[in-house]
């Protein structure tokens, strides 16, 4: 999103206004230490809505300021943000008729009341400007039952944009981390996650279709399992028919035609319509209760035999359990030798060789070795020996189900032959009997199991819908793969003009956002992470130019980035010069490292890359403004100075605040004493 930064002050607590003015490109604050030169960054974040301001406890920007402000200007308009010491207060106003222009424009009056607002409406509201209007990131609703409380993912909001915009003086050339607010995981995974929506992957349609698609899965998931459910029904009432025409058959001595079982299973309702129509017939002469009663016999002899084998099984995996346990006991094995000595082999009488003694020794060496070999694998055999036993009695009260279910079945047979004996008439036993078979097809007949299969099939063709709309509209697969490749190229681009060492050349940079990790790959394809770089130039390197890239695809998005196009880096030139700057003017050999080096020689050296510096940045603002017609924003607070610069460029001309006397600073001091 095309927008910069016009103005970051402060109000002090007399009254007065503070600060710097800035345009599109390339933006130097120069000074030495202490003037408040980092306070900028902290201002900015402070006025974006972070929930702490960190400037120094005892420095005049804290000891002064009253009310921290900053203006943003976007395509049409300008907003004025501002931070008292309330942390749970920030200011808000729109300006459309650039009434904050000029700095000296922005004073106390320009700060109602009514403007205040509770931070987390704050954040909300400033949000809007930006297109941030989502209010979830919830892909699947079923997971947030999971967390504490149940609360929502949080949304995309100008929190998350600091860690693309800001490089502090701590992070700029840091060798383990590349963005700010990532050493809080939860803020990493924000960030990450938020990066599609904030790239405009995606619109809050995407959302909504994965929500829905998480929701038809969930209940495809929870029809299979009634299906599952209903499968079991099934076998359980084919069991209980089969039973019941069985019994029919004993009692009556005739065969109940309503079809076969599959048939029956399969259509019940027209298995009862057959069985409503169908008199009950009865064969007083008939043998079939004896055959029935026999084959339940023979099938009931044929479990009992399964059944002693199992436990004969059994009986013989505890046997050997209980000997590994003896063999392994460590009383056992205190007796057991773990090698052979030989102590002489030659007769004690003609002082010759005994070879016999040998070949025995060697024997009982091997048994030895044999022996304690096995013994090691004891326990293993053991543990293979617990699982067969658990198999076997699980066997086992399966075969015991089966025998109960056989007798039960026996039992009703004998009822029934019981029943007539009882002075109830064949007749009267059969029918009872076709009664309870008519009961088991009406419940039947409401056949669930074709409405699931209806339902599955019009939630798949939804989900197949979804997914359509999902890869036509947004793929977020090929949208990551080419931003990734146009950073990646972006990234080898730039690189190669800043101060990378010889062994990452040619320069392959690589940038994944799924995990938002940085690396060099080398030529035979092995991943050279940041933190395994070396040299604090590399570092520096990586840094500007991953961020740089960055910048650069967020404006070739135009409209379509809620990113705004700026970046704010913190004393870049800390590598090649960290020492303290106390200095009324800005001197490269005071503040150079000492080394074995050559001092001339490094300072030149370091002089020279700091300057590369400049010139690369604005070289970077020029070449994108070409490309996209955007102009991103570049703010450097830094205490390098008076640099010469590359491709006819000046540096002077990038200067907007030089703070090198004793009252100068980002707070003014000399306004604050004739204030007093």
């Amino acid at each position: 999103m095309k927008a910069y930064v016009r103005h970051i002050g402060i109000i002090d607590i007399y009254g007065n206004t503070h600060g710097v003015s800035f345009t599109e490109g390339v933006n130097v604050v120069t000074g030495k230490s202490s003037t408040g030169k980092s306070a900028i960054l902290d201002i900015f974040d402070y006025c974006l809505g972070s929930s702490i301001f960190t400037p120094p406890k005892h420095g005049v920007t804290a000891e002064y300021g009253s009310l921290y402000f900053v203006v943003i200007n976007l395509e049409r308009s300008s907003l004025l943000l501002a931070r008292g010491k309330d942390l749970k207060k920030a200011f808000l106003k729109e300006d459309l008729d650039s009434k904050f222009e000029l700095l000296e424009d922005i004073t106390e009056d320009s700060f109602e009341d009514s403007g205040f607002l509770p931070i987390n409406i704050f954040r909300k509201n400033l949000g809007r400007y930006f297109g941030l209007t989502l209010t979830t990131t919830e892909e699947n609703n079923e997971l947030r039952s999971f967390r504490t409380n149940q609360t929502k993912l949080p949304s995309p909001s100008v929190r998350s944009f600091s860690s693309f915009i800001l490089q502090q003086q701590n992070l700029i050339a840091n060798k383990f981390a590349l963005f700010y607010r990532f050493e809080e995981k939860e803020k990493k995974d924000q960030a990450i996650e938020h990066f599609k929506y904030f790239a405009g992957f995606v619109t809050p349609e995407y959302y909504s279709l994965k929500q829905r698609e998480n929701e038809l899965n969930a209940k495809h998931r929870a029809l299979l399992l009634s299906i599952k459910k209903i499968t079991e029904q099934e076998e359980k009432f084919e069991n209980e028919l089969k039973d019941l025409l069985r019994q029919y058959r004993a009692a009556s001595g005739s065969e109940l035609k309503i079809g076969n079982i599959h048939a029956i299973t399969s259509n019940p309702h027209i298995a009862l319509e057959r069985l409503l129509i169908t008199p009950v017939q009865t064969n007083s002469e008939s043998e079939e209760y004896k055959k029935l009663r026999a084959a339940e016999e023979r099938v009931l002899a044929s479990q009992v035999a399964s059944l002693r084998r199992s436990q004969n099984k059994l009986s013989d995996i505890r046997s050997s359990i209980r000997l590994t346990q003896d063999i392994y006991h460590p009383e056992h094995l205190k007796a057991l030798p773990e090698s052979l000595k030989i102590e002489e082999n030659k007769c004690p009488f003609c002082n010759s060789q005994n070879p016999n003694i040998l070949e025995s020794a060697n024997k009982l060496s091997d048994a030895i070795d044999w022996l304690n070999t096995k013994l090691k694998q004891s326990h293993y055999m053991r543990d293979s020996l617990e699982e067969r036993k658990n198999e076997i009695i699980k066997e086992i009260n399966g075969i015991k189900e089966k025998i109960k279910s056989t007798e039960d079945s026996i039992k009703k047979i004998d009822k029934d032959t019981e029943d007539i004996a009882k002075l109830k008439t064949q007749y009267e036993v059969s029918l009872k009997i076709k009664t309870r078979i008519e009961i088991l097809l009406e419940n039947a007949v409401d056949n669930e199991r074709k409405r699931i299969n209806e339902e599955l099939v019009q939630i798949n063709a939804e989900i197949k819908s979804i997914k359509k709309t999902l890869h036509e509209k947004f793929n977020l697969y090929e949208k990551k793969k080419e931003a990734e490749e146009f950073i990646k190229t972006t990234m080898n681009s730039i690189g190669v003009n800043f101060d990378f060492e010889e062994f990452y050349k040619p320069l392959n940079l690589h940038f994944s956002l799924d995990t938002f990790d940085l690396w060099h790959e080398t030529e035979d394809g092995m991943r050279v992470l940041l933190r395994s770089m070396g040299s604090g130039a590399n570092w520096l390197s990586s840094h500007l130019t991953l961020f740089l890239s960055l910048l650069k695809y967020f404006c070739s998005l135009k409209e379509r980035c809620r990113i705004p196009t700026i970046l704010l880096l913190d004393q870049p030139s800390q590598v090649y010069f960290p020492r303290t700057d106390y200095g009324d003017a800005f001197n490269a050999y005071e503040l150079s490292e000492k080394s074995l080096e050559s001092e001339a020689v490094l300072v030149d050296h370091n002089l020279q890359s700091v300057q590369n510096m400049y010139t690369q940045l604005v070289n970077f603002c020029e070449e994108t403004t070409k490309e996209t017609g955007i102009t991103p924003q570049i703010i450097v607070a830094d205490h390098a100075d008076n640099l010469t610069l590359g491709s006819g460029f000046s540096f002077e001309s990038l200067v907007r605040a030089r703070w090198r006397t004793h009252s100068k600073g980002l707070v003014d001091l000399d306004k604050v004493t004739s204030s007093k």
